[in-house]
């Protein structure tokens, strides 16, 4: 069974929502906490199982009215099921409808689970991460305690009744204890035998009396004997005087019997025989004429249809059947060339469609012409790539052609703009002169105020020309890395080229700035101390300091053009190269063209497409010549079948010549039906003419049996003729009445006929004799009865003597409260025994009941426990005498499971609780739901156990309810439930 649909009219926070279950594999139900997976789990449970009211209040939705829903099931015997359930409606009883339209009651829901209660559902089918913690102390009667819980429906009640065993055992006898039953009746009965041997010293009157009754009661035993022989004998005698009319007539019957012959030859009934005889004798002789005039009448047919189709032979009539074969071909090859036919108009029309669409110069004849090998595909797919190629560089090159020109352009105008800044040679060496004789000028001081004035001045213009060259070569660096990634991704070397021009334009100023300043700080440093006007030297410096950066900018911007005059030569040299890969391209393109005409004024790239065009045209046409071929078979076919129908049927049918096929067809069916039907007639008569011959057999021999019997009657009784037999039947009838009336006296008189006297001396003897006899028994009977009174009267004497002496007696107490004592004493201990052997058979029936199901339950876990820990573990150990768990390596060393990692505990007792699911519910198969079992698991032993999961879901249904992200990347996406909406349940 496995669920196919939840619908949930009210449950908790779902109100109104539908959820359905893959079919195949198992169900990932996923949602972060506070989801609803529990509260989906409860809905589950309650729509099979159904919950008591207080339950049911718990879950009842507080924006609806409405508790319950609906779930549809499938079960392998009774089909699809809904289950509905509702909290107001049948108490919450199940109303189940199946396929045909047909509505079960909660009886038979339970029935289809076979006894299943929710409590044991949960128990084999369903289990959490908190049930993981209970195996490293599951001990070997724990183990057997598991496996009766899940096993066995009702283990509560065995449970309940063992502890109530126990407790019973131990209220009524305990070894060492004084409060159990048994041990109070005990200390009692000492106690009260000690006071019946202090009652004994009156026993000895008590037994005399006793006697005394026992020996009066024999007497009188001895005498009511007596009494009772001759109130039989009297009676016995009274009854031979009633039977004295009898007896005279048993002598009558006696000598009429004397008058018959000894032997009376007669059958036995024969009276019933003769006319049993008589009766069948008629009826089978009026049958035999009846079957004599049938079997001649079925001869005269029989000769009659032997003279139609005499002149048919086998062979022709196999050749008959053979044509009327061939007709049912013909036939369906007339209907097979209609629709060859079809068949091929429309690959026509489908071929004139599509040459319509290409728009080509290519007809229909053209294509029978048209081979296309293996390669042609590959070549004109390589051709068109090669074009796409070709088209994309040389637009690329263009590009670049454009974007040379523009740098150039751009460098020479910077270059121009840089050389009208710049200092002419004679101005140049004017400066230095000046400078220089400002430097010989030693006359001119200055204060020492002022000298640190400019001191600083220097410096900080000297920091601030050092970080503005340090910022440009970074930038140059930065740039040259980022030109040299572009390159590398884009696997273009012009960006390589641009590069190396950046990092060296960086180097270059650097490294000219530095020389400048260098050469400054000298000059400065070295007539620091001389006693010039620092206004004239700064402006002078300014200006040579200026000089040098332009002369450094404009070798920086020959370098660049240099760079890209090179740049420029390879641009060149790649589009020869462009060139003569478009030359070999058009060659190749036009050999093709040669070989194709078709393809003339039609663009490389779009070559593909009509070659997959042409496969399927080709394909069309060789489908086309196929079925012309096989319509051209058909039909000759068909033309040499007719030609042999109508040399055929002209054989023994005048006028076909002109008849159409189907005419002839039916000539033949005709025919054959004809020979047909006077054969099946033939076959009848024979068999009606063969069954007649057999009845005529059999009545003959009927015949000759009842009249041997006829004859056997007269001749058994000794006579000619029926009424002589009639005669001799009434004269035994006569005898055989006096027999039994005889028979009837003997019967009546057998008490008096096997007395001492013969029945002759008991007809002959008087009838006053008999009754003086009989008077005198009376008086002997009469004196016994009085005997027999005065023997009982005594008998109450003495009991009264003895009814005295024990209600005076204090032994007869005492003896009487023992006794009862004593019986309760033994009532106890037989309850007490019966209570142990009981506890002791359940005990037993737990023992077997485990080591039935242990066995099978351990060679399941170790298989699935070698398949989680990828084969480590080879064999599981179930606990024995008092031990824990063992599992045993590929090595064969064993560990308990104490010492296990918590992830392996885990996946020893998965492994468990799947093989107690999957043997111990062969007959259930319900749903196995999961709830989050694998937190410590590492990712290969969560793998594997998915893929467990995945193989069990063959054999049951499994949903499995997880709030982690990361298991849902295991199981494909149609097997995923995600519940989105956070709730919250009452």
């Amino acid at each position: 069974m496995y669920i196919e649909k939840a619908t949930i009219y009210g449950f908790g926070t779902w109100v109104d929502k539908t959820i359905e279950f893959p079919k195949l594999g198992p169900v990932v139900i996923y949602g972060e906490n506070e989801t609803g997976k529990s509260t989906l789990q409860a809905f589950i449970l309650f729509m099979l199982f159904g919950f008591p009211p207080k339950q049911r209040n718990f879950y009842k939705p507080r924006t609806s009215g409405k508790m319950g829903g609906r779930l549809t099931v499938i079960d392998p015997d009774a089909g699809r099921i809904t289950i509905e359930r509702l909290d107001t409606m049948r108490n919450g009883a199940a109303l189940c409808y199946a396929e045909n339209g047909a509505e079960y009651d909660e009886a038979w829901l339970k029935s289809r689970l076979k006894g299943m209660t929710e409590p044991t559902y949960r128990s084999i089918y369903s289990f959490s991460a908190s049930d993981l913690a209970n195996l490293p102390k599951m001990k070997e009667e724990d183990l057997g305690e598991v496996l009766l819980g899940i096993g066995l429906t009702g283990s509560t009640a065995i449970h309940s009744l063992e502890s109530s065993l126990e407790s019973q055992i131990n209220r009524l006898y305990k070894p060492s204890g004084k409060k159990p039953l048994i041990n109070e009746q005990l200390s009692k009965l000492d106690a009260r035998s000690n006071q019946l041997h202090s009652a004994k010293a009156h026993e000895a009157t008590y037994r005399e009396k006793k006697e005394k009754i026992q020996k009066l009661n024999k007497t009188i035993e001895e005498t009511q004997q007596r009494l009772q022989k001759k109130k039989a004998m009297l009676s016995l005698n009274e009854r031979k005087l009633q039977a004295l009319p009898d007896l005279k007539n048993y002598e009558s019957v006696i000598k009429q019997l004397e008058q018959f012959p000894e032997k009376v030859p007669f059958p036995e009934n024969g009276m019933e025989r003769m006319q049993q005889v008589k009766d069948k004798l008629l009826p089978i002789k009026s049958e035999h004429a009846l079957l004599q005039e049938n079997q001649k009448k079925y001869g005269e047919t029989l000769s009659f249809l032997n003279e139609n189709f005499k002149e048919v032979d086998e062979e022709k009539l196999q050749y008959a059947y053979k044509l009327r074969k061939r007709a049912e071909e013909y036939l369906a090859g007339k209907k097979e060339i209609f629709n060859i036919q079809k068949q091929k108009e429309q690959i026509e029309d489908q071929m004139e469609q599509e040459l319509d669409q290409l728009h080509i110069d290519l007809s229909k004849e053209m294509l029978h012409e048209i081979n296309l090998p293996f390669h042609t595909e590959k070549t004109w797919s390589h051709l068109k790539t090669e074009q796409d190629t070709l088209a994309i560089e040389q637009s690329k090159h263009a590009e670049e052609s454009h974007q040379l020109k523009k740098d150039r352009t751009r460098l020479l105008s910077q270059a121009e703009s840089l050389e009208e800044n710049l200092l002419s040679e004679e101005r140049v060496k004017e400066l230095k002169s000046e400078i220089h004789d400002l430097n010989s000028n030693s006359t001119a001081t200055f204060s020492d105020s002022k000298l640190r004035s400019d001191q600083n001045t220097w410096e900080k213009w000297k920091q601030k020309k050092k970080k503005t060259y340090q910022v440009v070569l970074f930038y140059s660096i930065g740039l040259a890395i980022l030109l040299g990634v572009i390159g590398t991704i884009v696997e273009n070397y012009t960006y390589y080229m641009f590069a190396a021009v950046s990092l060296l334009v960086g180097a270059l100023q650097w490294w000219s700035g530095k020389q400048a300043l260098s050469e400054v700080e000298a000059f400065t440093n070295a007539k620091e101390s001389n006693s010039i006007t620092m206004v004239e030297k700064r402006e002078a410096e300014q200006q040579l300091l200026k000089h040098e950066s332009v002369s450094t900018e404009i070798a920086t911007l020959e370098a660049q053009l240099k760079s890209l005059d090179h740049t420029f030569a390879g641009w060149q040299e790649r589009g020869e190269q462009l060139k003569d890969r478009q030359t070999l391209l058009n060659k190749k393109v036009e050999n093709e063209r040669q070989h194709y005409s078709f393809l003339l004024g039609i663009n490389v790239i779009y070559w593909p497409d009509v070659y997959h065009h042409l496969k399927h045209l080709i394909r069309l046409s060789r489908e086309e010549n196929r079925l012309t071929e096989t319509i051209n078979q058909l039909e000759s076919n068909q033309q040499r079948f007719s030609q042999e129908l109508k040399v055929f049927l002209s054989s023994f049918i005048k006028g076909t010549v002109d008849k159409t096929q189907e005419d002839l067809l039916a000539l033949l069916e005709e025919w054959i039906q004809g020979y047909e039907k006077n054969e099946s007639q033939k076959l009848h008569y024979q068999q009606l003419y063969k069954e007649t011959t057999e009845q005529l057999h059999d009545a003959e021999k009927k015949l000759s049996i009842y009249e041997a019997a006829h004859m056997e009657l007269l001749q058994y009784a000794e006579v000619d003729g029926e009424n002589a037999f009639y005669k001799r039947a009434n004269l035994l009838a006569e005898k055989e009445q006096l027999q039994e009336t005889l028979a009837r006296l003997e019967q009546l008189l057998h008490p008096f006929l096997h007395e001492e006297k013969t029945h002759n001396s008991l007809v002959t003897s008087e009838e006053t004799e008999m009754v003086e006899h009989i008077n005198r028994e009376k008086q002997r009977i009469t004196m016994l009865e009085n005997d027999l009174e005065k023997q009982r009267q005594l008998v109450a004497d003495v009991k009264a003597e003895l009814s005295q002496l024990e209600a005076s007696g204090e032994y007869s107490e005492s003896l009487h409260v023992f006794s009862m004592e004593k019986e309760e004493f033994q009532q106890s201990v037989r309850k007490w025994a019966v209570i142990k052997t009981a506890k002791e058979m359940l005990l037993e029936t737990k023992r077997r009941y485990r080591d039935k199901y242990l066995t099978r339950v351990m060679e399941k876990t170790s298989e699935y426990f070698q398949l989680l820990t990828g084969e480590k573990y080879q064999n599981v150990y179930a606990p024995v005498e008092g031990k824990v768990f063992q599992v045993e390596t590929t090595d064969h060393v064993r560990f308990t499971v104490n010492e296990l990692s918590q992830g392996t505990k885990d996946q020893l007792y998965i492994s468990l609780r799947f093989a107690i699911s999957e043997i111990m519910s062969e007959k259930h198969r319900l749903p196995f739901i999961l709830d989050d079992a694998f937190v410590h698991f590492d990712s290969t032993r969560t793998e594997r156990m998915f893929q467990l999961i995945k193989a069990l879901s063959n054999k049951q249904q499994i949903l499995l309810f997880t709030c982690n992200e990361d298991f849902i990347k295991y199981f494909e996406l149609e097997n995923i439930i995600q519940l989105k909406n956070s709730v919250r349940i009452n």
